[in-house]
């Protein structure tokens, strides 16, 4: 169920459509973008190809903090994952406060 909540709230990132759960479609979605900038020149497409990219490394941290953390905490490593939800989770507002201001 976690995993449902995540891929509905989390599907678009400054307009770009993004898996937080996974990392195949970003893959393919920032090499695209990437030959998009070699090929055009376009600094959207590298911006967007940085995007996919710095999520992909973050998705990889996240898996390797949680690797440490459960070595060291064992299952009171939960408590790390849910401050970091919460960061998350309290980050999703105030861009969307930030957005409404904007307009």
């Amino acid at each position: 169920m976690a995993c449902g909540i995540q891929v509905e709230s989390f599907r678009k990132m400054h307009g770009n459509g993004i898996a937080t759960t996974m990392c195949i479609g970003n893959l393919r979605s920032a090499t695209e973008n990437m030959y998009g900038f070699l090929k055009n020149k376009n600094n959207i497409f590298l911006r967007k190809s940085i995007l996919y990219y710095f999520v992909i490394i973050c998705f990889v941290i996240g898996a390797i903090l949680g690797n440490i953390f459960i070595n060291i905490m064992n299952e009171k490593s939960m408590i790390v994952c849910v401050l970091f939800l919460f960061i998350s989770f309290f980050m999703m507002f105030k861009e969307e406060r930030e957005s409404i201001i904007d307009l």
